[in-house]
């Protein structure tokens, strides 16, 4: 434990377990109906950017699993690493039951061209995720710390907020409304601040305090990280703009798409370029030589990031659709997918321990987290997940309906590792009290390490 309070970590304010399991739960569940969605539909899933199976596809890896558990590590991370506790904590359970209903009824409207489907949707996307971006952005506002971390989370709590507000708009034009015009400049400004803004800014926000953290490796000075934010953020602003100046008349389609392709570029050479090569170079110099399995998931995430960037240069200049949906499931699953997933072996099993075990800790022999989720689970995951993303990339290169299948699969015992995976984590037995109340360590029982 010494560890985290070094860290500066407030582990006293942590919520209670169940508000951010409640959203990482989503993820193999998410993970699972993308595979099934995939086996059903096969190609037609991978075809086109525009085809209802592929968005429904992409908004149950964007919703259902990366944004499910980015929300519920900032329910987890705003009291404990910014001090502040979210306001009104157990609204929490309302903004994931509005996640998981609306993200239901998005799919359902998708792929049976339901209108119902859809407007449930609208009615219940926003206002939970603007919940959490409300609960969530009063705790950060409210926070004793000042930093570039508690700073880059608000910064993609902001990037969240107009993320959803685009979605559920352009939502509208399948629920028999019209598409806010130009729709293909809105739809890139809308995936631009979801994958730029949303979730590359909260993956390096959090990761310049984790990775130090977990992996005892050196930190990004203080300074380069805030000039680093700046740039980021500045483009990030212009992004938000074009959509709305091209709506409202003042700039024509291809000029929104220039200017969309310039405002982007300073935030993907942070996110996907000079991010993943100081997370790869802190991690070689680590001082913990013995590799932990979650630190395989960043080390593979990060190489394939620089791959990310150049198919989104690509796609920026005109690319075959094939590549503008290579980069979508390269960016989704073989990048963010990989942290996401890869944090969820960390993150998970010190939570469990830190609520469940830690009381016990010098009364009875209790488990380390190495016994809550053992190094081989962890590593048949990363070869899961690598081979999903592989069998993804052929899949739409090909265009064969059996490799689209084979990656159906292939995601299905992803989801289905993962969930029994932390529900093994969370139905660890806990340790039973000695009948005379005295401590372990004086009766001889040694208590395992934590880390």
């Amino acid at each position: 434990m010494s560890l985290f309070v070094g860290a500066g970590l407030r582990l006293d304010q942590a919520p209670s377990l169940t508000i951010p399991m409640g959203f990482f739960a989503m993820a193999p569940l998410s993970v699972s109906m993308a595979g099934g969605l995939l086996l059903w539909q096969r190609g037609a899933a991978l075809s086109s950017t525009w085809a209802a199976q592929t968005i429904a596809l992409t908004h149950l890896l964007t919703l259902g699993v990366l944004s499910a558990v980015m929300l519920g590590a900032l329910y987890q991370l705003t009291p404990v690493l910014g001090g502040a506790r979210v306001a009104a904590e157990r609204l929490a359970y309302l903004a994931q039951a509005c996640l998981v209903v609306g993200l239901g009824g998005l799919e359902w409207g998708l792929i049976a061209q339901s209108r119902g489907g859809m407007e449930l949707a609208i009615a219940l996307l926003l206002p939970g995720l603007l919940l959490s971006v409300w609960q969530v952005g009063t705790g950060l506002r409210r926070s004793p710390v000042k930093g570039v971390s508690v700073s880059g989370m608000q910064v993609a709590l902001a990037a969240l907020f107009m993320v959803a507000f685009m979605g559920v708009w352009m939502a509208h034009g399948f629920a028999g409304m019209m598409f806010p015009l130009p729709r293909l400049t809105w739809l890139t400004g809308h995936l631009t601040l979801a994958l730029l803004g949303w979730v590359g800014t909260l993956l390096m926000a959090v990761s310049l305090k984790l990775v130090p953290m977990f992996y005892l490796s050196p930190e990004l000075p203080e300074l380069l990280a805030a000039r680093l934010l700046r740039v980021h953020v500045a483009g990030l602003l212009c992004v938000t703009l074009v959509p709305w100046l091209a709506w409202s008349g003042a700039i024509s389609a291809s000029t929104a798409a220039l200017l969309l392709t310039a405002a982007a570029a300073p935030a993907a050479v942070t996110v996907w370029g000079l991010h993943p090569a100081w997370v790869l170079v802190s991690l070689a110099r680590r001082r913990r030589k013995r590799v932990d399995p979650s630190c395989r998931y960043w080390q593979v995430a990060m190489s394939v990031a620089p791959a990310v960037g150049l198919l989104a240069a690509w796609c920026s200049w005109g690319a075959p659709p094939r590549v503008a949906l290579s980069f979508g499931w390269l960016a989704l699953w073989g990048w963010a997918g990989l942290i996401v997933h890869g944090m969820l072996t960390r993150i998970v099993p010190f939570l469990v321990w830190l609520h469940r075990f830690s009381p016990h800790v010098g009364l009875v022999p209790v488990p380390s987290m190495g016994h809550l989720y053992p190094a081989g689970r962890a590593r048949r995951g990363l070869w899961l997940h690598c081979a999903s993303v592989l069998a993804g990339l052929a899949a739409i290169g090909v265009g064969s309906d059996g490799l689209a299948a084979l990656t159906g699969a292939l995601l299905l015992a992803v989801g289905l590792h993962l969930g029994l995976a932390l529900f093994w984590v969370c139905s660890y037995p806990l340790p039973e009290l000695q009948a005379e109340g005295t401590p372990a360590a004086a009766s001889g029982a040694a208590v395992p390490k934590v880390l």
